[in-house]
């Protein structure tokens, strides 16, 4: 288990784009090498390290995915086909004649158009693919598309500080919860996952299911309050 979720940490480290801050990118490779070293590691040290470090590159991934799915939707055929075989390719352009896309081969949707022999081929052409467009993208956004770049990090920055003070929110919440355990549990619970979600260790945190968190755990500490005692039978004094 350990193992997979270092594997998570070296694919968090390596998707920083080239503009990431030197200093902060060579102490993630720091702490990875500390974690990867050290052989009586467990799962959740090294989850509160990736967490550490969640929130100030979670902007820089969303940009760099961004440019990255851009670039995928219009120099991907470009760059996949010619990888194919002369017999593949005509199967693919077939494939795509009948409504397929990359995208699906991407997604292992067509399984059964192609053979075993043809299915290893698209791994292959897939996985230099993703090495031609993270090169692609790479050279973007350190040169022409510099500006745009930090200029996208600098929104999804933005976003990060709103989720981040919603979190800070949630997290009085439950820790102003004395009367019931069970709920200040979940709350938790769900900052974690939140959390979780600036370094690929759970779906990206969106700003809206933050605040929709709140407002539900709001209601739910409501409904409890308003519940208690609920369960008890009135005492009725019938001779006053």
């Amino acid at each position: 288990m350990s193992e997979s979720t270092l594997n998570i940490f070296r694919l968090f480290h390596r998707d920083l784009p080239p503009l990431f801050p030197a200093d902060r990118r060579t102490k993630i490779a720091e702490v990875l090498k500390r974690l990867e070293n050290n052989p009586t590691v467990d799962v959740t040290e090294i989850e509160n390290a990736l967490v550490a470090f969640g929130y100030e590159a979670w902007p820089w991934h969303k940009a760099k995915k961004h440019f990255w799915q851009r670039a995928w939707d219009k120099l991907g055929e470009h760059f996949f086909v010619p990888k194919l075989s002369p017999s593949l390719r005509e199967k693919y352009g077939d494939f795509t004649l009948c409504g397929g896309t990359l995208q699906d081969v991407h997604a292992g949707v067509p399984i059964d158009y192609f053979n075993i022999e043809q299915r290893r081929e698209l791994i292959d052409a897939l996985t230099q693919l993703e090495t031609d467009l993270a090169r692609h993208v790479d050279t973007q956004i350190t040169g022409v598309e510099k500006e745009q770049f930090l200029n996208l990090v600098d929104e999804y920055r933005a976003v990060a500080d709103k989720i981040k003070a919603k979190l800070v929110d949630l997290r009085k919440l439950a820790q102003g919860e004395n009367e019931h355990a069970n709920l200040a549990r979940e709350i938790n619970e769900k900052i974690k996952l939140f959390e979780h979600g600036w370094c690929y260790l759970a779906p990206e945190p969106q700003y809206h299911d933050v605040c929709e968190a709140m407002e539900f755990f709001q209601g739910r500490k409501k409904d409890l309050n308003r519940m208690r005692g609920a369960h008890l039978i009135p005492e009725v004094n019938f001779y006053s």
